[in-house]
Order: structure tokens, then C-alpha cells, then sequence
């Protein structure tokens, strides 16, 4: 089975990690267990994410060069 998605980008802090796709899609999981605990949709492919120390916000540079600030909404 070939996954049409491909991984794009990834970022991880002490709590939890992010997962870039690229369709645009963002998935963040929970640490320890890999448990997903939110997505959210981008318009563009993702090509560097960075998350805050306390994973509440993260950038992304899509593969324009625009860099981008979003909130978790946790």
C-alpha cells in the first residue's frame, strides 16, 4: 500500500510533535502514547515547522518562503 500523502515537514517539543503534509495538512500528536489530538488544514505544502516550548503555537514556511504563525487551539 503507497500513502498518496507524503510526510512533508516535522517538529517536535517535550509534549508532543506535528506532522506536515503534503497536501497541507497538519496533525499534532500527544507524547508519550502517539495519540493524534488535533488537525487543521493549510493552503499550502508545508516545508519547515517549529513549535513553541510549551506546543501551544507553530510556524510553518511553506515551500513558497512564506512563513506563517497558528495557534493549536487547544
Amino acid at each position: 500500500m503507497v500513502c498518496q500523502d507524503k510526510i512533508s515537514a516535522i517538529a517536535a517539543s517535550a509534549d508532543s510533535f506535528i506532522v506536515g503534509r503534503m497536501s497541507g495538512q497538519v496533525l499534532k500528536f500527544g507524547l508519550p502514547y502517539i495519540q493524534l489530538e488535533s488537525k487543521m488544514m493549510c493552503r499550502t505544502r508545508p516545508q519547515q515547522l517549529k513549535l513553541n516550548c510549551d506546543s501551544t503555537k507553530f510556524s510553518i514556511i511553506d515551500i513558497n518562503g512564506i512563513l506563517s504563525f497558528f495557534d493549536m487551539g487547544d
